[in-house]
């Protein structure tokens, strides 16, 4: 049920009470297929194939009663356009709030430095011998989610500081 809305309820014989239901104030990231630091979404680029905008919304996750929006300078984009570096990424609860991450382009990752740094809670399994030496080739990588311990994650934090 939308915030605003009114429920009556009436009883035989007893007098009708009428509650309002209050709008969502839910803004929040739930999950995001793109790199996301702190207010910066880092999503993919390359000048022939640019993420869109209805690319963005499918890879996000809000809550059920938040919608989400780019803006260029303030102006919503439509789903067809590309997205660029410095638009904003607007989560909108449905009482108004809002959530704005800052987008970054972001076509390359350093996978190995993800690993060694556990951002990726995967680890190597294998890695295949390319399919062919040319200027095309592909190899396949196996990946196996790792358990990691929060106490050895803490532990990794207070050593490199």
């Amino acid at each position: 049920m939308k915030g605003g809305a009114t429920v009556v309820l009436s009883y035989e014989g007893m007098e009708d009470v009428t509650y309002t239901v209050v709008a969502s104030s839910d803004k929040e990231l739930k999950d995001a297929y793109y790199e996301v630091k702190g207010t910066t979404m880092s999503v993919p680029y390359t000048a022939k194939n640019p993420t869109t905008v209805s690319e963005m919304r499918k890879n996000i996750t809000v809550a059920d009663t938040a919608t989400v929006s780019v803006l260029n300078g303030g102006t919503e984009l439509a789903n067809t356009d590309a997205v660029a570096e410095g638009m904003t990424l607007r989560i909108t609860a449905e009482d108004g709030t809002t959530n704005d991450y800052t987008i970054a382009q972001k076509n390359t990752y350093n996978w190995t430095l993800d690993f060694v740094k556990g951002q990726q809670g995967l680890s190597l399994i294998h890695i295949s011998e390319p399919t062919r030496r040319t200027p095309i080739s592909y190899a396949v990588f196996c990946l196996k989610k790792k358990n990691v311990c929060p106490l050895m994650l803490e532990k990794k934090k207070t050593q490199t500081m």
